[in-house]
Order: structure tokens, then sequence, then C-alpha cells
């Protein structure tokens, strides 16, 4: 089994789909999409296609919200591991996605849909409004725990609060009895303790801890000795708030823990969902259609597009191969768009083999092959020189030992760069070859001779 990715650009039709993922996974997963050869496998992803195309038509986008990919997170909390405030919310965050998914489900139900094919992933997703609704309760927006977390936290940072006011109000009364022995009329933090700038005579008149001095040596920064014992009390609460926050987001994370598993399945499908619709909304807002997909070898493309074309100026072609003809030889000018049908036709064919609508009119057929093969010249280059020649050669080369009965063969130019007798020759030889094996071929070319061979073979036709 081979699929000719690259030289066909598959890459940038699966990058054309990323914006209509709604998750950052979702966004990296689609890159991850590969065509496959079974003709089961493809028409399950069609019917996920299609179902999700019609939800969207008939109801809306599905409601994913940008969930974040908390699989790690959730795979630490099962082995004990306490999450930080923003997983904490990002597991809370991914519950509402369940239980707006849920509903939205619900809803599709009621609408009589087909849904056979997107029940599973549907069914597996679960919520759980109580523990979402105690993450949200107990942190803020700002990714801290609220006073309410619990009861405890709520009288711990009261009693702070409570002595911070205390010290405050004991400096400002400090600035006002020691304003005569002061440099400036202000409360200074040195290391997290409050000070005075008393003035150097004045330093051995105040009882308190020294904290700094200037550097000229006239000022000294004394922390007052009641301000001292405040402050030690103020660390002592901070000391029993920081164990309170702790317990809390244990209890949180322990909660998630609980989940976990059920959490995990449903991100999972989560993500399946989001790669489906990603799909049916990239073809619905492209035109484009279902293809009826067969194994008899039948390719019947109506009204075909290269995707990666703006649809404004794009050249439509109808294709058909394997019901009175095998081998389509193209011939034309340079710039007749015969290598850009080449590549629509590999493209529309890729794009079915891995679950997408193609940009074809209705009732477009095409064949699941076990290979789709591709010989194309680099466009950018205006000659061909003897070491392109050998590269096509090699690729050709390599198409023959892999290629078998169901496979697609796109090649461009075939025979050129070499002496026209010889290339005529070989390209002759090449197509005979490959349509003698039964495979299905498509290739541009200028040869006469080649146009010739195929007014003489059944199972060519010139295009």
């Amino acid at each position: 089994m081979y699929f000719e990715t690259k030289l066909l650009e598959f890459n940038k039709v699966l990058e054309q789909i990323v914006p209509y993922c709604q998750t950052n996974a979702g966004k990296e997963k689609i890159k991850e999409i590969t065509p496959s050869a079974s003709l089961s496998v493809i028409e399950a992803m069609l019917n996920e296609t299609e179902e999700a195309f019609n939800a969207i038509v008939r109801l809306s986008e599905i409601p994913l919200g940008g969930f974040k990919n908390v699989y790690h997170p959730l795979m630490r909390s099962q082995i004990g591991g306490v999450l930080s405030c923003e997983e904490l919310l990002d597991c809370a965050s991914l519950l509402y996605t369940c239980r707006n998914v849920t509903k939205y489900y619900k809803d599709l139900s009621g609408l009589k849909l087909d849904l056979s094919s997107l029940d599973k992933y549907f069914s597996a997703i679960s919520s759980n409004k109580k523990i979402e609704e105690e993450i949200n309760s107990a942190i803020g927006p700002d990714l801290k725990l609220n006073d309410n977390a619990s009861m405890e936290l709520f009288k711990i940072r009261r009693r702070l609060k409570m002595e911070e006011t205390h010290l405050r109000n004991f400096m400002n009364s400090c600035l006002q009895s020691k304003a005569s022995m002061l440099q400036e009329m202000v409360v200074a933090s040195r290391d997290g303790h409050l000070t005075l700038p008393i003035r150097a005579e004045y330093k051995n008149q105040i009882k308190g801890i020294v904290r700094d001095s200037s550097a000229s040596g006239t000022t000294y920064f004394i922390e007052p000795e009641e301000a001292y014992k405040i402050t030690c009390q103020i660390e002592i609460i901070k000391n029993d708030e920081k164990k309170e926050e702790e317990q809390i987001i244990r209890g949180l994370s322990q909660l998630i823990a609980s989940i976990s598993a059920e959490m995990l399945v449903s991100h999972e499908n989560l993500l399946a969902l989001d790669l489906i619709f990603a799909k049916a909304k990239y073809a619905l807002e492209h035109n484009m259609t279902k293809p009826i997909i067969n194994e008899d070898g039948i390719v019947e493309i109506k009204n075909g597009a290269h995707p990666l074309i703006d649809e404004s100026i794009v050249v439509k072609n109808d294709v058909s191969l394997g019901k009175d003809y095998d081998t389509i030889i193209i011939t034309g000018p340079n710039t007749g768009g015969k290598t850009v049908l080449l590549k629509m036709v590999g493209l529309v064919t890729l794009m079915m083999q891995a679950g997408l609508y193609v940009p074809c009119k209705e009732g477009t057929k095409l064949n699941v092959f076990d290979n789709v093969f591709s010989d194309i010249g680099d466009e950018q280059s205006i000659e061909q020189s003897l070491s392109t020649f050998s590269s096509h050669m090699t690729n050709i080369s390599d198409i023959v030992n892999k290629f078998t009965y169901n496979s697609l063969v796109l090649l461009d130019e075939v025979g050129s760069g070499t002496d026209p007798k010889e290339g005529a020759s070989l390209a002759i030889a090449i197509i005979d070859y490959f349509t003698k094996k039964g495979g299905r071929v498509i290739t541009t070319t200028h040869y006469s001779d080649l146009k010739a061979f195929a007014y003489n073979n059944p199972k060519i036709i010139n295009a």
C-alpha cells in the first residue's frame, strides 16, 4: 500500500481543514490523517462526515468550546498527583463541554437525524455537573482559590486581613508619633518587613530591628518591635492559609481522579468529534460532495476541481476511467492545465480515501485504490536535465516494483528529458506495461508516437 501524498500536496489540503477544528489537539491531529485502502474503513469515515455535515446544516456546529488537552493532568491524577489551579479549571471546562455536547446530541436526536455512525462517540461522553461547579466555585479566573473555597480558608483569610490592617494602622500611627525622627514621611519595605526611615542620630531611640541603612549612613530603616510581632503573626496565618489551600487543591484533584477514567474516554471521543465535524464544516464551506465509492476500478469524476486553487478561477474537469478505458493520454500546450488535472485526480482520490468529501459534482464515483503513484515534474524548472531524467526514471522504476492491478498511476510528461525518439519509445513501453497489468493510468505527453499508440489500443484514449 502506497499513497503519494507529498508530490500531490495532500498535506496542504489537511492544512485547509485545520482552521475548522475547535481544539488545539484537533488542529494537530488533523495533520496526521492518512488515506486508507480499506473500503469498509473509508465508508465508515465518509458516513461520519456525512452525518456531521447534516447535523451542521440542520442544527449548528458542535459546541466544543475549544477545550484544552487535559490528558496528562488526568493521567497524573490517577497516580495521586496534585493538579494546578489552571489544570483543575481546564478539567472543569472539559466537563462543561461534555454537558454541552450531550445536550447537542439530545437536540440532534430530536430532529430524527441518522446518527448511526456518530452514536458511539456521543454515547461515550459523560459529564459531572457537581464536580464541575465545585471546581469553578473554588477557583477564580485569576487561577487563585476564592475565599469561599472552604469555611476554614474564609476564616483564615479574614484573620489575615485583620492583622494586615492592624499592621498598616500601627505603622501609620508611628509616622505621626515619630515624625521628628524621620528622614521622610513614608513607610519603607525592606525584605518583606515594614520599616521607618529613621535619621541616624535617632536610631537608638527606636525599639526595633535595623533592616537596612542608606549608602551615606544618614538613614536607618528600622522595623518597630510591635510591627515585628504583628508581622510574625501574619506569617503564621499565611502558613495556615498555604496549608489549607494545599488541602483544598488536593481534595479537588482527588475528585478529578475519581472520574478521570470517564473523563479520558470523553476527552478521546470529543477529540474524534472535533476532527469529524472539522471535515464536515470544510466540505460544507467549499461546496464539496460525498463520492460514491467502489472496488470495481471505476473512476467517474464530474466537475472535479483542484482543491488548492481558488474556487473563482479553478477550471473543472470530467474524468472517466475503468469503464471504457483504463488509460488516458492527455495532450495540449504546456500552460493548458494538464499537470493541474493530474494532481486534481490524485488529490480527489486521496481525499476520498481519507474520509473527506471531494470538490466534485454529486454522483462522482471513485475507486478505492491500493496504491496512488505519481511522477510529476518540477513545474518551476525551465528545462529538464539528464539528472532530472534519471530522477524520473528512478521514480518510475520504484512505481513498477510496487505496482498492483489496483493502482492509480499519474505521470507528467512521461519519457521526457532525453532524446525524443528514445523518450517516445520509453513512454510507450511504460504505458503499455501499466495498461496490460490492469492499473488505471493518466499521463500527459507531447509525443505524437504515444498518441498514435493510443489509437491502436482499445483500453487507451487520447484526451
